[in-house]
């Protein structure tokens, strides 16, 4: 009886062991997927995607490659969040990082940089190239629908660099949000490239 009992117990913490670090383990990916991704779009979070950038940087540098940053704004988002209330904003930003992600290739880096405002990085990408993409972006978000809801719309800052080792990623949002600024204040809807 002995023996019976104390082969029980082993097999009892044996099981107890393995569930807990199967637990662990699955609470480590959660912990890792959060610290990574936006929770409603499923992007990459803001400081996810400058780490990454930073790295595709650096290795354009090496490769001596154009790369290309657009940075996105949807058009009159609050109106959309005041009109049909936050749940259908939350909607739309679901809609629109789905249809976004879905033109880009898998070397693109996609993130959100908080609220209606997103980044794209394009690696190995020259403007020719990269008008081409945020045009592409503008037509497929002008020509979508969701129940219920208007069409919205986009508006796109974007710039293509041959970048050096000073590049940097606060370099080039800045210089993608002075060019979108200026897609907004034009009429909205459209992509407008800044040059250096």
């Amino acid at each position: 009886n002995t023996w019976l009992f104390l082969l029980l117990y082993l097999v009892m913490l044996a099981g107890g062991t393995g569930f807990i670090l199967l637990t662990k383990e699955k609470l480590d990916i959660e912990i890792v997927k959060a610290a990574t991704f936006d929770e409603l779009t499923e992007i990459l979070n803001r400081r996810t995607f400058i780490l990454r950038s930073k790295e595709l940087i650096s290795l354009a540098v090496k490769k001596e490659e154009q790369i290309s940053y657009l940075l996105i704004d949807i058009d009159d988002f609050k109106k959309i969040n005041d009109v049909y209330g936050h749940y259908m904003g939350d909607t739309v930003l679901k809609n629109f990082a789905s249809m976004i992600k879905a033109q880009l290739r898998d070397t693109d880096l996609f993130g959100r940089y908080g609220g209606e405002e997103f980044a794209i990085f394009l690696p190995g990408t020259d403007e020719k190239e990269m008008m081409e993409t945020a045009e592409n972006l503008r037509k497929t978000i002008e020509t979508s629908l969701i129940s219920d809801n208007p069409n919205y719309t986009i508006s796109i800052g974007a710039v293509t660099i041959m970048p050096g080792k000073e590049t940097t990623v606060d370099t080039l949002y800045k210089l993608s949000d002075k060019a979108l600024y200026e897609a907004k204040t034009e009429g909205k809807n459209r992509v407008v490239i800044s040059r250096l």
